[in-house]
């Protein structure tokens, strides 16, 4: 019997064969075979590449190299792969087993723009690690990275073990640029109430979403802010945030809310003050009225002067009456079912997401 294989490790192998026997032959084992393999210190390739997923969570293989663009949060993962120089990986396009070719054991190191890519969990600790070892396939997977906003450059270092054969020596790999673009968001914004009346408290709030799977676009450090205007102003009061991180299933968010006196947030009705004023038209004709009796007057006999005097007064209030009545109407339609305002909220957007807004709702102060 004869197989072939290039999986003995570099340095000397011990090479045994087995018989298992059958009904009529015992089993046996042969004597130990020294066999000197070369192939030490191999040249090695490190790569770094960019894993995405497709709409059904499927990973896009094989993975991207060299210059990648995606939104903040978006799903992937980054595959660090060591290999001979011809960049043939052990498992064969992916597929186990058994690999094509030895596989490299070692520990990766992780960086990005020169900085430790602390990714990997410590066991045991709340602190991460940018060092991970291979697993047998001669990979390494960054799962949990998300990246900022901003142009990163990731780089990967792979070390052989210490003080024992090994058949590929450290590398460095080329750097992987990726550029992570802001994502984008929605706002809304609503009311605690509908219509209010003066002096009453309103809660204003504001939902800022997204389809992002990292961190929420407010609510933490150096992360964005959500201002609230009423009819274009700026409204006072400190802001509260709650903030909804993304995961595999929902987009991260914030509740961003604002509690202010009514009295403190809307400028009285638009209702210009009141001035009586005689219309021009009745005011003439009372003048005249007036002149005309006192001229009449002069010249009445004495003995119907009376009841001139009366008729010329009645004459005058009917007029004045009227007056009264057409100046008073200007005024009207100040109360009834009072002011509507406009409401508005708009997200400031940071790092890791683009601004939006503004989103508006309205308001009836009575």
């Amino acid at each position: 019997m004869t197989i072939t294989t290039n999986l003995l490790p570099p340095g000397t192998a011990f090479i045994e064969a087995y018989y298992g026997g059958d009904v009529s032959h015992a089993g046996s084992l042969s004597a130990p075979l020294s066999v000197s393999v070369s192939g030490a210190n191999q040249t090695s390739k490190t790569t770094v590449g960019f894993v995405t997923f497709d709409s059904n969570n499927n990973p896009i293989l094989p993975p991207a190299t060299g210059s990648i663009t995606v939104p903040y949060g978006s799903p992937y993962i980054l595959q660090i792969a060591v290999t001979p120089t011809n960049g043939t990986a052990c498992t064969g396009n992916n597929v186990l087993p058994p690999p094509a070719n030895p596989c490299p054991q070692g520990t990766i190191t992780l960086s990005d723009n020169g900085n430790p890519l602390n990714d990997w969990p410590i066991a045991g600790q709340l602190n991460a690690t940018n060092q991970a070892k291979l697993i047998a396939e001669g990979l390494a997977e960054d799962q949990l990275v998300q990246l900022n906003g901003g142009s990163h450059s990731i780089t990967a270092t792979f070390a052989p073990p210490q003080n024992v054969p090994v058949n590929f020596a450290g590398s460095t790999s080329i750097p992987l640029t990726v550029t992570i673009t802001p994502a984008t968001t929605q706002i809304a914004v609503s009311a605690s109430a509908t219509s209010i009346t003066a002096g009453q408290t309103v809660t204003l709030n504001a939902q800022v979403a997204s389809l992002s799977n990292g961190e929420a676009p407010c609510g933490i450090t150096n992360g964005g802010t959500v201002a609230f205007t009423l009819d274009g102003a700026a409204v006072s009061g400190t802001v509260s945030y709650t903030p909804v991180p993304g995961s595999a299933t929902t987009g991260a968010g914030c509740l961003a809310s604002v509690s202010t006196a009514i009295a403190g947030l809307y400028p009285p009705p638009n209702a210009r003050p009141r001035f009586w004023m005689t219309p021009l038209l009745p005011g003439t004709l009372a003048l005249l009225s007036i002149l005309l009796l006192m001229v009449g007057l002069k010249w009445m006999p004495k003995t119907r002067r009376r009841g001139y005097v009366y008729a010329g007064i009645v004459a005058v209030l009917l007029t004045a009456i009227a007056a009264a009545g057409c100046g008073g109407g200007g005024g009207g339609g100040g109360g009834g079912g009072g002011t509507s305002h406009t409401i508005g909220a708009s997200y400031s957007g940071d790092t890791n997401y683009a601004k939006s807004g503004p989103a508006t709702t309205k308001i009836t102060v009575m």
